[in-house]
């Protein structure tokens, strides 16, 4: 028997709920207030629309970095235009915006300027750097621009100039923005042959060195159509993020204008220039190139719909008073000074520079004209040329009248082949100190090169001194049964210094903390991303300021301004290869901040509460440089120079570690001797000890 399916039958008296299968439509409120009806095709139409919105804000903000609902403020695009070789700088940075070249000193740089064909606004500036200049400017350009644009003639091979590899490295090390090439003068190549044959070179050449290249454009932008190309890369390229420089806001300064202020007497500078990056907050203090870390006595924001400005004033509040005064209070200058023995150290160095200077002023007299050079090959000294003067003077005391004999004793000179020599009196230091301070040099480093060979062949041995006890040279020294497992207090022997910085319970939720502090301040100490502002700082009279060619202020976050401990992993460049031993001073660039300190060098080992301190940095092993300093937080790249003769040396690079003022760093040292005789666990050994009273304790 068919049993067919049966249904319980609906029981609501509504038809239209039977229609619809008991769907019943919400009225939805509109923008206008009223309430309306929407169909499903409709609200199917509406929620199509707002995710083709959303994903199109989503597309312009990771592609351009401006633009859409969540970016109601663009900001021009940043490009600045480096020239290698013989290329002019200018005429390629007027030409990215289309723009004839004229007259360079008519030039007010950066020019802005609106690519209509593409509806952005970008922003050019030409970088002033040739080889043998110092990188600090096209260092400081890669920090803030969003396109670095750089123009190489096909005859130049980045391969053979060794400048531009490290120029290119330093860049590589701080984080790389977006990169442009501009391949010039291949029309001038003859044969035609020669053309492809330098293309495929300098292509496989970006490949290498840039290998997230925009594009390499072989263009001379001498026509409207070549500029309209280069344009629109620029305008449609993707913005390289990089995460130090978006943590921090920033502004480049476009324009600078220094007063003076009558009453009270004050230097005035104002910075002018549009927000970057992240919004800005007027409580926090500016770190500003070349007059570094300064509070802000106000901050002028100009609207660009009304034209108006509006002023934001630092706040007053007991709280900011007492936050201000406690990091004014914490960031002294603890630096190289904090270190005694490094203090003992340059003291000692310097004594002996003085000694090597007096012991070559020797005092000589010359006949008058002679060089500083020329002097140093008279072989008599100064009692030898008195005596060949008196002899000469009794040989001749018959021949010549008293009035002559007067000339001669007033003038200094003598008489010789009827014409008057003079004498004069020269320091031999003024010809000799250059050569003798170039040979010593070059002995101290062939000393260091052979200090650093034993020291990396037998690490941490020591000989005991001949003239000293034992129990006293090593007196700060104890002996440890087992480096990794023997426990070490961390409070014990630490030096005066320690009670100006800075310690953190717990660093990772104080850095998260600082990272958003920002959003929490309101609107009126806030300058949003876009803006167009004008901050003013007040100077010492006798301030002296030198006005940079490229100048970036950066916004710094809390503590920033208090110092501590900063721990760095570095790894030698491979271009730099004399020794470099700890404690030598060193330029450092630590994100946007530049420092000079003493670095120490010691093992990156993990998993220990104490590490071994290294008297060399060695090559080809990454090391931990500590050093004092502002607290910066990571990440936040490091570039470490060395300056030798006027001339800056890239040494190595790398990125901040952990700010830890209680990391234990030891000196390791093994006592040596020669094994006469070993039986068992009995063994004599010479020369470990020169003096009984070491034996005995």
């Amino acid at each position: 028997m068919n049993r067919g399916q049966k249904n319980k039958p609906f029981k609501g008296k509504s038809k239209g709920k039977r229609k619809q299968g008991g769907r019943v439509n919400k009225p939805v409120k509109e923008s206008g207030g009223a309430l309306t009806k929407m169909g499903r095709a409709d609200r199917r139409n509406a929620s199509l629309q707002k995710q083709k919105m959303s994903r199109k804000d989503r597309h312009d903000a990771h592609r351009l970095g401006v633009g859409g609902a969540s970016f109601p403020m663009s900001t021009p695009r940043l490009v600045g235009v480096l020239a290698l070789g013989q290329e002019h700088a200018p005429r390629y940075a007027l030409g990215l915006l289309g723009m004839d070249m004229i007259d360079e000193a008519t030039v007010a740089w950066p020019v802005t300027r609106t690519l209509p064909a593409w509806k952005t606004d970008v922003t050019v500036f030409p970088l002033s750097w040739k080889s043998g200049d110092a990188p600090d400017e096209v260092i400081l350009a890669g920090q803030c621009v969003d396109v670095l644009v750089i123009v190489q003639p096909v005859s130049l091979s980045l391969n053979e100039d060794e400048e531009v590899k490290l120029l290119i490295s330093a860049l590589k090390a701080q984080g790389m923005p977006s990169i442009l090439l501009l391949a010039t003068s291949l029309e001038s190549i003859e044969p035609m042959k020669r053309r492809n044959e330098l293309k495929k070179k300098i292509q496989s050449q970006a490949e290498f060195y840039f290998p997230d290249s925009l594009k390499v454009l072989f263009t001379d932008l001498n026509s409207e159509t070549d500029c309209k190309g280069a344009s629109r890369v620029l305008c449609q390229c993707r913005i390289r993020p990089v995460a130090w420089r978006d943590q921090r806001s920033q502004i480049f300064v476009e324009s600078i204008d220094v007063s003076q202020r009558s009453a009270p007497h004050a230097i005035v500078v104002r910075l002018r220039g549009r927000v970057r990056k992240k919004d800005m907050c007027v409580n926090r203090p500016f770190l500003v190139e070349g007059l570094g870390m300064l509070w802000p006595d106000c901050v002028e924001v100009e609207c660009h719909r009304d034209g108006t400005t509006k002023q934001l004033l630092p706040g007053r509040t007991a709280t900011i008073q007492r936050e201000r005064e406690k990091e004014r209070e914490l960031s002294g200058e603890v630096g190289m000074a904090a270190d005694a023995e490094s203090v003992r150290r340059a003291e000692e160095l310097e004594m002996k520079k003085r000694e090597m200077v007096e012991a070559l002023e020797v005092v000589k007299k010359v006949p008058k004209g002679t060089s500083g050079y020329q002097s140093a090959w008279i072989v008599e000294s100064d009692e030898e040329v008195e005596e060949s003067h008196e002899n000469e003077e009794d040989d001749t005391m018959g021949d010549v009248d008293d009035e002559t004999m007067e000339v001669v004793e007033e003038e200094g000179g003598r008489e010789k082949g009827g014409e008057k020599e003079e004498y004069e009196w020269i320091k031999l230091a003024e010809g000799l100190h250059h050569d003798r301070k170039s040979s010593m040099e070059e002995e101290d480093l062939d000393e260091k090169k052979e200090r650093e060979e034993e020291e990396f062949e037998f690490p941490d041995e020591v000989e005991a001194p001949l003239d000293q006890l034992a129990k006293k040279r090593f007196i700060k020294y104890r002996p440890l049964k087992s480096f990794r497992n023997t426990p070490w207090n961390k409070k014990a022997a630490i030096p005066e210094a320690y009670s100006h910085i800075v310690r953190f319970r717990s660093f990772g939720k104080t850095k998260r903390r600082a990272q958003h502090e920002v959003d929490l301040y309101d609107e009126s100490s806030m300058a949003r991303v876009g803006s167009m502002v004008n901050i003013i700082f007040s100077l010492a009279p006798n301030a002296q300021w030198v006005r940079p060619k490229l100048c970036v202020a950066f916004n710094l976050l809390s503590h920033e301004t208090c110092t501590s401990v900063l721990h760095c992993t570095v790894k030698r460049h491979p271009s730099y290869t004399d020794p470099v031993a700890a404690k030598e001073e060193m330029e450092v660039w630590l994100g946007p901040r530049r420092l000079n300190v003493r670095p120490i060098y010691s093992d990156t080992t993990f998993n220990v509460d104490k590490h071994k301190s290294d008297r060399f940095f060695h090559d080809n092993v990454s090391s931990m440089a500590t050093f004092y300093g502002p607290v910066t937080f990571p990440p936040a790249p490091i570039l470490m120079y060395k300056v030798e003769n006027g001339r800056k040396h890239l040494v190595a690079t790398g990125t901040l570690n952990a700010i830890d003022p209680d990391r234990v760093i030891l000196k390791k040292i093994i006592l040596t001797g020669r094994p006469i005789r070993v039986h068992k666990s009995k063994a004599i050994v010479r020369e470990m000890f020169f003096f009984p009273e070491d034996i005995r304790w």
